[in-house]
């Protein structure tokens, strides 16, 4: 029999599910929509989407809101969104709350959006929990209720939503159902400004100034409001001119003073406009050092866009991201406020700033619409720059070897393999003088318009535009030798994020030769930066010596200082990290701590681990409704061990969960995708009849993937043997 591993059920007896043309068509739809070739999309979608597949439907609600080929239709989008929404599609939820609560297409009723946008939460959207905290702050649609706001705020912020988290820091900063505490809301602040968030910069560079909640720096201070002014807040321009005007913190500059005065009075900035007439600056900052709770106005609610961000359907970017069904993905979050990341570049949008988009991998009906960052088979790539002091969070269409397949913590490796990684601790050390060679653009190419402005600003040298060109050629135009050619001259000139996405190039050979060296160099200087990402990967370099000496301390040291950022694959790799006990000493429960983290951002393999310990009982308390809960995240996201697991409870959990024709189509797909005990279990199924009609050729054809498939189980390869054995025998005498 097959070993079972955490006193995991992996009982061979699952059901297959064959690969059928709806499937096809699914994937095909999807990648055509990725494309923007939205007819071909509608062709093969309206179809699965009128037999009442979910994705297809949400898919179709996208298109039919948008206009993207088919007439735009407010109607017709939220009857789709409807029928989608009915079976669980979190984000299809979120977008029907939105159009309630906007009357498109449907008479405005905020009672039925705090529904949905409850529905969506619960399932752990990002998005909805912020937008429906709103709802219970302000009494629309339900009764009013700070404390249950306050809560589902929590939820969103810790699930790296940026508003949510901006949100949090006016809240705790103005003492608004809350007591007034200035360090939590510094907190709050510095998390959304290191995703990019320009009013939380506008606020951290207020607190900074005037030494609320944190230290005096007026230095720092003209930085955010920098930050704050480059991601589109205008009325951060007053604050910093009022800084120049007086040369705190900066070299005292009347003319920049004025010229910023203007900006902020275009912007309808009365205090600029009184500076501008000649009048008293009145600086806004003060009313931030009052310890009495502000109770006039409410938060300023920062809304994000609906359908197009958060409707994962097709296209890549931060626009549309890809997911999987149901689990929002936060952002992470850097350190020192680096720009926003994971293509969900925060203007107002999605999750971890980032529109929703399916994944490629979409198998069958197992899809994913949902925002953050795409662990084991997703991409989330964004379809248009970041805006200038962003941080991107975008995942790469090519990944790294690394992080193709995941290893197993020791642990666990008998459930299934993930990442293999390890820490310790260093000190940074300062950034060394850049000397990259600069590698020729491969070739001319036509931009679009916005985009041939920003090449006209990267030629005449400015840093942050050769950063979004370089990201423009790298995730639209999908030209890696321009990439790194604009890449470059943007590191150069010292932009971390641009370090960090050249850096990605050089480990990865794309573009330029493979030189881990030349990688783990500028992820260092990315790194130091705050920039969470890039510390994740210098960590992996330094786990597995590649490009640098191999030093399980300062792998430890960067992955740590990732994990706390908030980047979720530093997350994974520190309970990883844990659970073996690699430097550190062995404790389930903190790997537990750190799965979970990683799992709610949307991590796929940290979803399946911390359903397996949930059915073992290692590191939490047992609790098989939480490990199917985590295991359908991980299926839903087409992870096959997973799904494995998720049909055995099926077939052998709890009466309850008893669902052989579920369990049939879970083994199918996790056999599709070459899972050699899910093989074995689907051929048993084809064997004895068991939730599939008896087929025994089907059934001896999925022994033999076993077979081929196997990697060193010697048990399962020897039930393969003798199962093919006893069928060609049973064949013969037939």
């Amino acid at each position: 029999m097959v070993n079972k591993s955490f006193n995991l059920v992996f009982t061979v007896i699952l059901l297959v599910f064959s690969a059928t043309a709806m499937a096809d068509a699914l994937k095909e739809g999807v990648l055509a929509l990725e494309n923007e070739n939205y007819a071909r999309a509608v062709e093969l979608l309206l179809p699965l989407a009128e037999q009442g597949n979910a994705v297809a439907q949400a898919n179709m609600g996208y298109m039919t809101e948008t206009g993207r080929g088919v007439e735009q239709d407010f109607k017709a989008a939220a009857e789709w969104y409807q029928k989608a929404a009915e079976k669980g599609v979190s984000y299809a939820q979120y977008n029907l709350a939105s159009l309630y609560t906007k009357g498109k297409g449907v008479e405005k009723d905020y009672r039925l959006a705090a529904g949905w946008f409850r529905n969506a939460a619960n399932r752990n959207n990002a998005a909805a929990q912020f937008r429906y905290a709103q709802l219970l702050f302000e009494g629309k649609g339900t009764d009013k209720n700070s404390a249950a706001a306050l809560e589902w705020y929590l939820k969103s912020a810790d699930n790296g939503y940026a508003q949510a988290q901006f949100q949090l820091g006016i809240i705790y900063s103005s003492g608004r159902g809350v007591p007034l505490d200035n360090n939590k809301a510094v907190q709050w602040f510095k998390r959304a400004m290191a995703q990019g968030h320009p009013k939380a910069s506008w606020r951290m560079g207020l607190m900074l100034e005037n030494g609320i909640g944190v230290k005096k720096n007026p230095q720092q201070a003209a930085k955010a409001y920098v930050r704050a002014i480059r991601g589109g807040e205008r009325q951060a321009a007053y604050s910093l001119g009022l800084l120049y005007g007086k040369g705190v913190g900066v070299d005292k500059d009347r003319t920049r003073a004025k010229k910023l005065m203007e900006i902020a009075a275009k912007a309808g900035s009365a205090q600029a406009k009184a500076y501008l007439r000649g009048g008293k600056a009145v600086s806004g900052q003060r009313r931030l050092a009052s310890s009495k709770p502000v109770q006039k106005k409410s938060p300023p609610k920062v809304r994000r866009k609906p359908v197009r961000e958060e409707v994962a359907l097709a296209k890549t970017e931060e626009k549309p991201v890809k997911r999987n069904a149901d689990r929002s993905l936060p952002a992470r979050k850097t350190k020192k406020e680096s720009k926003r990341p994971e293509g969900q570049p925060r203007s107002g949008k999605l999750t971890a700033n980032s529109r929703i988009h399916l994944q490629r991998e979409v198998i069958s009906q197992i899809p994913a619409i949902e925002p953050s960052i795409a662990a084991e088979p997703g991409h989330v790539r964004p379809a248009t720059p970041p805006k200038p002091d962003r941080r991107v969070v975008v995942k790469r269409s090519l990944k790294p070897a690394a992080e193709k397949r995941h290893k197993a913590p020791a642990a666990m490796r008998s459930v299934e393999p993930a990442v293999n990684l390890a820490i310790a601790g260093m000190q940074a050390k300062k950034q060394p003088k850049r000397n990259t060679p600069v590698v020729p653009p491969a070739k001319k190419t036509s931009l679009p318009g916005a985009y041939k402005k920003i090449e006209q600003k990267a030629r005449t040298g400015n840093a942050q535009a050769q950063y979004q060109l370089g990201f423009y050629y790298e995730s639209v135009n999908r030209d890696a030798k321009n990439a790194v050619f604009w890449y470059q001259k943007a590191a150069g000139q010292k932009v971390p994020q641009a370090q960090n996405r050249l850096a990605m190039f050089f480990r990865d050979g794309l573009g330029v030769k493979q030189d881990f060296q030349k990688a783990a160099t500028l992820f260092e200087f990315a790194a130091m930066e705050g920039i969470a990402e890039a510390q994740n990967n210098l960590g992996l370099l330094y786990d597995h010596g590649k490009g640098v000496e191999k030093n399980p301390n300062k792998a430890l040291h960067w992955y740590n200082k990732a994990a706390m950022a908030g980047d979720p694959k530093a997350q994974f790799n520190m309970a990883a990290i844990f659970l073996d006990g690699r430097g550190v000493p062995a404790d389930a429960s903190i790997a537990a701590d750190w799965f979970e983290k990683a799992a709610r951002q949307g991590i796929v393999p940290a979803q399946y681990y911390l359903g397996a310990m949930y059915v073992a009982g290692k590191g939490v308390k047992k609790n098989i409704d939480k490990a199917v809960q985590w295991y359908r995240l991980a299926s839903e996201a087409g992870y096959p061990s997973a799904q494995n697991n998720l049909a055995t409870i099926y077939v052998k959990g709890p009466q309850k969960y008893h669902n052989l024709k579920q369990a049939a189509r879970l083994y199918a797909n996790a056999a599709s995708r070459g899972h050699a005990l899910a093989q074995v279990n689907l051929a048993i199924f084809y064997e004895t009849g068991q939730g599939l009609p008896k087929d025994l050729k089907k059934a001896s054809h999925w022994y033999q993937s076993a077979l081929n498939n196997n990697r060193g189980n010697n048990e399962l390869r020897e039930f393969s043997i003798m199962a093919l054995k006893r069928i060609n025998k049973n064949s013969s005498t037939n």
